[in-house]
């Protein structure tokens, strides 16, 4: 078995951790030995976390700032660092959910989850990017979603700003390298109110209905199968930097964004039309074993299939 891994003196930054995802983290880190920063806009969910710490011989700082608001963002770093004197750790977590079909979907509903989701992400990497540089480095977790990487019908919004997270990961992971930061988001599937939201509406008029494949793995909805993964990506020995980790139904992979092997056409002229539909299969096949998911859902199909071979 090998050593306990441990967070000791790491300072920690959780937004939305005062339920759910959040929680799990910062009690996990909390567990670990980080001192942590429990963010939440709702005070009194997020000072019973702090309480619950505390009580376990942690330390905690409640912190109710918006990551919606690019002051509220530079607010809780900057109360981290008057607290704590430095921060090694950020999980971006907080987020919030609309769905609609997306002809029925609005401007405002658009610009409301980019500013939770793509701009709390966006303005609080901004925020910590100087005092972990001066550090030395740290570690960013980001959350993407199925949604934004795979697709499900009526998250338009949801899925279009969790996509644009992972791009924006991407482009940090790279931009920090020389700087000791490393980048990394998962894309968990645990309980919480918005999957609450999200089956309600795969059960309506034009979801993608009930997931068979999820029976059997509904204990691993508990946001807790997340955590660990979380604690390890902003562990000093963690070496992982611009890489997606998918938990479903107990299982974690990577999720790579790459090219398949394809179709090799000609160097001395443009394929013609007819070239590339004769080719079409070889320009889509993955290759290798890998399975693409159609679909959010269908992500648990294949999971639950490669545990029967």
């Amino acid at each position: 078995m090998s050593a306990v891994l441990r967070l000791d003196g790491q300072v920690v930054l959780v937004t939305g951790a005062g339920g759910g995802l959040g929680r799990a983290y910062a009690q996990e880190l909390a567990r670990r030995g980080a001192h942590l920063v429990v963010n939440d806009i709702k005070a009194e969910a997020a000072s019973e976390v702090v309480d619950e710490i505390r009580a376990g011989g942690g330390s905690a700082l409640v912190n109710t700032d918006s990551v919606a608001d690019p002051d509220g963002c530079a607010a809780m770093v900057a109360a981290t660092l008057a607290q704590f004197g430095r921060i090694d750790g950020l999980v971006c977590n907080a987020g919030t959910i609309s769905i609609a079909p997306f002809q029925e979907t609005r401007q405002e509903t658009l610009s409301a989850l980019l500013n939770v989701h793509l701009g709390g992400a966006f303005h609080l990497a901004q925020a910590v990017w100087a005092p972990m540089s001066a550090q030395g480095g740290g570690h960013i977790v980001f959350t993407t979603s199925s949604a934004g990487m795979f697709g499900m019908p009526q998250l338009s919004a949801y899925g279009a700003a969790k996509g644009a997270v992972a791009g924006l990961m991407g482009v940090l992971a790279e931009e920090g390298r020389s700087l000791g930061i490393r980048c990394n988001a998962v894309m968990p599937n645990a309980a919480s109110g918005m999957t609450a939201e999200i089956g309600r509406s795969a059960r309506g008029e034009g979801g993608l209905g009930p997931n068979p494949w999820v029976a059997d793995a509904l204990a691993t909805f508990d946001p807790r199968f997340t955590a660990a993964l979380v604690a390890w990506l902003l562990h000093p020995d963690c070496p992982s930097t611009h890489g997606i980790y998918s938990v479903a139904a107990g299982r974690m992979a990577r999720v790579c964004t790459a090219p398949v092997p394809g179709w090799h056409g000609p160097l001395d002229r443009p394929p013609t039309l007819e070239e590339i539909a004769a080719h079409w299969a070889e320009i889509c096949d993955p290759g290798g074993g890998v399975e693409v998911p159609a679909n959010a859902y269908d992500e648990f199909r294949i999971v639950a299939e490669s545990r029967l071979r």
